[in-house]
């Protein structure tokens, strides 16, 4: 896939697809199952915040490397 190439896999270990499931990995299958249910929990916690509020201004770069890289 064109979108990761060049990209640690392992750094990404999941991505959402618009229009079907996330996918996610791991060096195991029990842990890319813990990235699919982290993945699916940020994204309901996004979902739950537009529709709290609509104009939610996304958060800083700082921000998001802040907790990534934690």
């Amino acid at each position: 896939m064109r979108r990761f190439e060049g990209v640690d896999a392992l750094s990404r270990p999941g991505v959402l697809v618009a229009g079907h499931a996330p996918f996610a990995w791991g060096v195991s299958a029990a842990e890319a199952a813990y990235h699919a249910v982290i993945l699916e929990e940020v994204a309901q916690m996004a979902v739950q915040t537009l529709m709290i509020n609509s104009a939610a201004n996304p958060i800083s770069q700082h921000l998001l490397d802040k907790h990534f890289l934690r």
